[in-house]
């Protein structure tokens, strides 16, 4: 599961594993496929002219509807933002203009945004959507460090 942490908890059935799983494979096998071929290809749930992607990969993506609206979430957001330097997919979406920031990511952690004249926000712990454990321990340079 590369790019993601190995501490990954979901719920303990297979259709989460097979979700999660998915988020982590879309960046890597829809990249290079234009907007319009995704379009299509989740309109019609056949990925038959997208080369590459496995059977089973294919067969989740025609069975979930949550993994087609990540698709469509991914290529709404891949030319703003790079989706592999978030730990999954919705986080990538939520923190960019498409989602609104409602979601900002700050010294390693993620956190929603309750109030935006205030800037407060509340560290969150897991993806409220697939349920991705987060760090949630801040990350601050030493003094006289740019941060990263």
């Amino acid at each position: 599961m590369q790019g993601y942490p190995k501490d990954v908890r979901v719920s303990p059935t297979e259709l989460a594993m097979n979700c999660l799983t998915s988020s982590v494979e879309i960046p890597r096998y829809f990249t290079s496929v234009s907007d319009a071929a995704v379009r299509q290809a989740v309109s019609d749930g056949d990925y038959s002219g997208i080369p590459d992607i496995p059977g089973d990969a294919v067969d989740h993506l025609v069975e979930c509807v949550d993994c087609s609206n990540d698709l469509l979430w991914f290529i709404g957001i891949r030319q703003e933002i790079d989706v592999t330097t978030y730990p999954c997919l919705h986080l990538a979406f939520a923190c960019s203009s498409r989602g609104n920031g409602v979601i900002e990511r700050q010294h390693g952690m993620f956190a929603i945004r309750v109030d935006v004249k205030t800037g407060r926000s509340i560290v969150i712990g897991f993806c409220p959507w697939c349920g991705l454990r987060l760090n949630t321990a801040a990350e601050i340079p030493p003094r006289g460090m740019a941060a990263g």
